[in-house]
């Protein structure tokens, strides 16, 4: 599977939490 996609798979934390937020914003 491709590099990174383990992120995808952890739980929420504040980082994934404000990552999120910033590339609903992006769009």
């Amino acid at each position: 599977r491709p590099l990174g996609a383990h992120h995808i798979e952890m739980p929420a934390t504040p980082y994934a939490v404000w990552k999120a937020i910033r590339e609903a914003g992006d769009q």
